[in-house]
């Protein structure tokens, strides 16, 4: 079996459809069985005996089983305990501690044993930087924060508008920011003290996976949707960054003349440089905003409504939250205070990132369903289906449309994260309408699997215009990459599989190593033998000893 990541089916269909045209008698192309409903249809219920158990916090207190170093109290953060946490560019785009969330990595362990892998460097040293932009689309490519995410993952551009806007909105207000017109721009001044870095390679990335990955980040990963787990702990992994103070002062004008992005953004530019001023002395700075000539200056370069509100990051005598917006004239604030007070390492915290300093939080994730379902969530993608719960996992019938009405048959595991894993597939090649080939291929097929999976077993029958339409109805999707994780296991012998347990990371792993390829399920806990009806079978396999970096060899599916 060639061990594809993800399921293509379109990269079937042509030799499916053409065979379905020639006098192989193992293929059947047949027209009956008309379907009136789109119905659900049973074939086998789950056995009710088995638990059904999607998350454990459904747990009863007394059966959780807290694991090692699970959810430790910390306290306030130290400069170098940003390392190794999650951070969320959506909610407040890139360079505060707002985006920080919760820890990845062990850091501490990680650090104890391989001292080589982490340096800090001092800077000592202070600068400014301002830029303008016309609407939100063009915020990426004129602050150039793409930079500070690793060039190894490609990030929709949109991700950084989104959390600007954010921003933006909070500063001022959502009407004032939609107005027709509209400029904006900022003026960053960053007192550096320090950058801590982790030595961040495939060699070290194996490292973390196989030894040094925090309980709670496990925990929350197999026990909640991927849509929260983004949520809980935005999209990326802090690498390398930079401590000290920040004053970060947004602004926002109304062009009045008709002209395009490049002009406008220029007129906010010159208009912003005459509102603040700065000037360095090595590790510290005199800053100030305000320009009682600010508005007459802004309205000569045809910006009207000139106002500012301004935030500052660390330090002492600044500002915790945005300052009320005001108009440039009535604005009249000196940082130097608060410059001189950043002179404490104690008053330092997280101002920016170095170049390639966030890594996506997949890069730290073996399990090639969740990987790919984050992926997709932390580009603005989304996937088909994103269930607002966990779901029972089954064995669907369903149809996997090619061309013209004609399709073929597939047995899928749906599991908890609703992904779709294609366990058989059926010879049967005829209209989309047989429901009696679906029923009957299912009922058949399905008790083979049984001793295997102690599921639910359903038929998952729909119109052609769902193949067209496939957003139309959720429920009754048709088979179609780029949406939910797929991936075939159709020549995956479960009788063969072996189980391994990682005492590092307290994951149970079914694992298959043939020449055709290298699959494993991963089992987080306890619970999810009998959610899936599998108790029985894994309590029968065999148990052997293996290398754990030899996971990274395997195709992974979280169950």
């Amino acid at each position: 079996m060639k061990m594809n990541k993800f399921l293509v089916f379109g990269a079937i269909v042509g030799s499916l459809f053409f065979s379905s045209c020639s006098s192989d008698d193992d293929i059947r192309v047949q027209n009956g069985g008309n379907m009136d409903s789109q119905e659900i249809i049973t074939i086998r219920e789950r056995n009710s005996n088995d638990p059904l158990i999607l998350s454990n916090k459904d747990l009863p207190k007394e059966k959780k089983v807290l694991k090692s170093n699970d959810f430790t109290k910390q306290s306030s953060l130290q400069n170098e305990d940003y390392l190794g946490r999650s951070y969320d560019i959506i909610s407040n785009g890139i360079g505060s501690t707002e985006g920080v969330r919760y820890p990845i990595i062990d850091i501490e362990k990680f650090i104890l044993d391989n001292p080589d892998y982490y340096y800090s460097t001092q800077l000592k040293q202070s600068k400014a930087n301002s830029f303008s932009f016309s609407n939100f689309e063009r915020f990426a490519s004129k602050s150039n924060h793409s930079s500070k995410i690793s060039s190894n993952f490609s990030i929709n551009l949109g991700v950084f508008s989104i959390g600007s806007k954010h921003k933006y909105e909070r500063a001022f207000s959502s009407e004032t920011i939609n107005e027709t017109n509209r400029v904006f721009g900022e003026v960053n001044v960053s007192i550096e003290d320090a950058s801590y870095k982790l030595l961040v390679s495939s060699n070290s990335l194996k490292k973390i996976r196989e030894k040094y990955l925090r309980p709670s980040f496990l925990d929350e990963l197999y026990n909640t949707t991927n849509k929260e787990f983004i949520q809980n702990y935005g999209g990326l992994v802090i690498t390398d960054y930079i401590s000290g103070g920040r004053a970060n002062a947004v602004f926002t004008g109304i062009h009045t003349e008709n002209s395009n992005s490049q002009t406008s953004e220029s007129s906010m530019d010159n208009s912003i440089s005459a509102s603040f001023s700065y000037e360095s002395y090595g590790a510290s700075a005199d800053i100030g905003f305000g320009n009682t000539n600010g508005s007459v200056i802004a309205s000569a370069n045809n910006i009207s409504d000139f106002k500012t509100s301004i935030i500052t990051y660390g330090g002492n005598y600044g500002f915790s939250g945005f300052t009320i917006p005001k108009s440039i004239d009535d604005v009249n604030i000196d940082l130097s205070n608060w410059a001189s007070s950043l002179n404490d390492s104690n008053n330092h915290v997280l101002i920016d990132f170095n170049d390639n300093g966030l890594y996506p939080i997949t890069d730290f994730i073996r399990e090639a369903n969740l990987s790919y379902n984050l992926n997709r969530i932390i580009n603005g993608n989304g996937l088909k289906v994103e269930a607002e719960n966990l779901i029972e996992p089954r064995i669907e019938a369903r149809w996997v449309l090619y061309q013209y009405g004609i399709g073929s048959i597939a047995l899928v595991l749906k599991t908890r994260f609703n992904d779709d894993l294609v366990l058989k597939y059926s010879n049967f090649v005829g209209y989309w309408n047989n429901t009696q080939e679906m029923v009957s291929f299912a009922e058949n097929e399905s008790d083979d699997l049984l001793q295997f999976y102690n599921l639910e077993v359903v038929a998952v029958p729909y119109t052609p215009g769902i193949a067209y339409n496939p957003l139309s109805n959720p429920n009754l999707p048709i088979y179609s990459v780029h949406y939910n994780f797929e991936y075939r296991i159709s020549d995956i012998s479960e009788s063969s599989m072996k189980k391994y347990y990682d005492s590092n990371n307290e994951i149970l792993y079914l694992v298959s190593n043939t020449s055709e390829g290298k699959f494993a399920y991963s089992i987080q806990d306890d619970y999810i033998l009998d959610t899936y009806g599998i108790r029985n079978w894994v309590d029968s396999m065999q148990t052997i000893q293996m290398s754990n970096k030899d996971l990274d060899n395997y195709t992974i599916v979280g169950l």
